[in-house]
């Protein structure tokens, strides 16, 4: 009846504070991004960066006006939404433990099956890092909701029923190319040795050997762009890249060799061993060290890269 469609419509717009408040984590970002560029000086963001934050102000003051008028009026329909909802939160945090620990087991595989012996460091490749991110949460996050849906605990969000649907559909394609992206997450890494560099990709998972004769150049130095999806191209991210001819690798985030102890308490100490190596070959090297200012690392830490640079 119209009663009965009225109440079920009041409940669709009903706002749920599980989603309010991770829309104001997001909100928040760039509002707390601002006063990091205050303190750290970064001018050439600052424009840009504090339209961000004066639209996500006021999408925040929005969004919680609006909850609590909601409250006021309907404080029935937004309690038992609330409590139908509850789980969202603890769910999303077992979700980011649940990654984390998937990408310790995924660096640990690295380590003992694909790894030479005698590295030194190693990097993953940027590009299959973040797709296996995404491809995890987004498996994570379809386990839970058939968890739920098994054990019937609350009743399942209209988006969590659209990824049940897809994972009914298409589960066996959804395990291939999850199994496809593993397996090039593993097999993109770089290795670099005393005296040599190993590049594994999913094509030669076996790897190709250079020599650190064969080094044509280097770059190295600070990111220049204010916004960009590649970490290390960011201003004030520190970067080393070599180049074997037009073949170039990067090294932005580097994982030591946990065997080697001086490596365990003193970071990015291997990557300036590597370019200390390189150095003796009179390689030649480009510098870009013009937002060197901008590197939010502790001091000890910048201090190496700027003695990379200027080595």
């Amino acid at each position: 009846d119209g009663k009965t469609v009225k109440k079920e419509f009041m409940r669709m717009l009903c706002p749920n504070l599980s989603s309010i408040i991770v829309q104001s984590l997001v909100y928040i970002a760039p509002i707390l991004w601002l006063f990091f560029n205050i303190r750290t000086k970064n001018w050439d963001a600052m424009l840009l960066n504090s339209i961000c934050a004066i639209i996500c102000t006021a999408f925040l003051v929005l969004e919680w006006n609006y909850y609590f008028e909601y409250r006021k009026q309907f404080k029935e329909i937004l309690k038992d939404k609330n409590k139908k909802n509850s789980l969202i939160i603890p769910i999303l945090i077992i979700t980011v433990v649940i990654c984390i620990g998937i990408g310790l087991l995924c660096d640990l595989t690295i380590q003992f099956l694909f790894a030479p012996k005698e590295y030194l460091f190693y990097e993953i490749g940027f590009l299959p890092t973040k797709i296996m991110i995404c491809a995890v949460t987004l498996l994570v996050i379809i386990f839970f909701c058939l968890l739920l849906r098994k054990l019937k605990i609350n009743k399942i969000e209209i988006l969590a029923e659209d990824y049940l649907f897809i994972w009914d559909k298409l589960k066996y394609f959804i395990i291939i190319i999850f199994l496809i992206i593993t397996y090039c997450f593993l097999t993109s890494v770089t290795f670099v040795k005393k005296d040599k560099i190993v590049y594994r990709d999913p094509l030669h998972p076996f790897g190709i050997t250079y020599k650190y004769s064969d080094v044509t150049k280097i770059e190295t130095g600070f990111g220049d762009k204010n916004f960009s999806f590649i970490d290390y191209k960011r201003k004030g991210q520190f970067y080393y890249r070599i180049y074997f001819g037009k073949k170039k690798f990067t090294f932005s985030a580097s994982i030591p060799n946990p065997k080697i102890e001086k490596y365990e308490d003193d970071a990015y100490l291997e990557l300036e061993e590597f370019d200390t190596e390189l150095e003796k070959l009179n390689i030649k090297k480009i510098i870009n060290n013009k937002y060197s200012y901008l590197c939010d690392f502790d001091q000890e830490f910048c201090d190496r890269f700027n003695r990379i640079t200027k080595n």
